[in-house]
């Protein structure tokens, strides 16, 4: 077969990718290949690997983190990958070394700490309308904030207490228009379409507001016209600093509901269902997270037994004296 040009096998790729992936997902191929792969391999037949650790050192100085030079790297190996397997691409193995320099620690999850949150709450409590429904919403189930903008209230069951999670809403920049625009779609993957149980007294919470509006309303305006992220954002910056609480990111919420599950000792496997995770390793490695006193304590169990030896021995050393 006659070989092709990187971007003429993308062209193909992103025909195929179409029809399994979300549009939003699509459109961030698109960018990372028109912004940072193109001009680099659109032209060429060839990838070596040699091209792609001077594309990796290149990013690097124009300030990309590592992280998002690996994202691009997703996507490059996965059409190489898909041109090789169809005799249209050449490629070797692209395999790439980051400087030492570059090789930053594993940043921790930040969440609310059990004070900053009782704040919030005690302040959401004090101030309730639909945008403090939300956050509360978000701290009791962990729910995302796509999947809150898209909610309405006939996914709700108060009487029974259950939040059926089956879209998100999501603000994604459109390539050939190059402007965005608000999508309402199927949530991130599979598994997060979800049911979730609400407390009793969060349903009593939310009883009248779902009483002020019709079942085709969204949650957060009460109205046919849904808010969108970015919005909310700003809308929960103004929150957290009326409350007194250290800004933090809207996701954190999410990561301080899963905080608190581990908290009081849920099974990992639950959270992870809760917060719609493709797989356990995945709650695992982003949510649990040992604090130092649960370190402190461990460190305590394991000595013990030793210091238990040590006190035996010393008992009977001076039993024989």
């Amino acid at each position: 077969m006659e070989k092709k040009t990187f971007k003429e096998v993308a062209a193909l790729w992103l025909t195929e990718k179409q029809l399994f992936v979300k549009k939003s997902t699509l459109e961030a191929y698109r960018l990372t290949l028109r912004h940072h792969l193109f001009p680099v391999f659109g032209e060429k037949k060839c990838i070596l690997q040699a091209q792609t650790q001077t594309f990796v050192m290149q990013k690097l100085q124009e300030g990309l983190s590592p992280s998002s030079i690996r994202s691009l790297l997703v996507v490059l190996r996965m059409i190489a990958f898909y041109g090789n397997s169809k005799g249209m691409l050449e490629t070797e193995v692209l395999k790439v070394t980051f400087p030492t320099s570059n090789r930053t620690a594993e940043k921790t999850v930040k969440s609310l700490t059990v004070n900053d949150q009782r704040k919030l709450v005690d302040y959401l409590y004090q101030h309730l309308d639909s945008y403090s429904i939300g956050i509360l919403l978000s701290l009791s189930t962990g729910m995302r904030i796509g999947e809150l903008c898209a909610l309405r209230w006939e996914d709700t069951d108060l009487r029974h207490g259950i939040i059926y999670v089956r879209q998100t809403l999501e603000r994604i920049y459109n390539v050939d228009r190059c402007k965005s625009e608000i999508i309402i779609g199927p949530p991130k993957t599979q598994t997060s379409y979800r049911e979730i149980p609400l407390s009793r007294d969060l349903c009593v919470l939310l009883q009248p507001f779902a009483s002020q509006s019709s079942s085709s309303c969204y949650v957060l305006t009460g109205t046919l016209q849904p808010t969108e992220p970015r919005a909310y954002r700003n809308r929960f910056a103004t929150i957290l600093r009326h409350a007194g609480v250290t800004p933090i990111h809207f996701h954190a919420l999410r990561h301080s509901f899963a905080s608190r599950c581990i908290e009081c000792h849920c099974d990992y496997k639950t959270v992870s269902v809760l917060l719609g995770h493709k797989s356990l390793s995945t709650t695992m490695d982003l949510y649990v997270h040992p604090t130092l006193l649960q370190k402190r304590q461990c460190i305590q169990k394991t000595a013990r037994p030793i210091s238990l030896q040590k006190k035996q021995e010393r008992q009977i050393s001076r039993s024989r004296k």
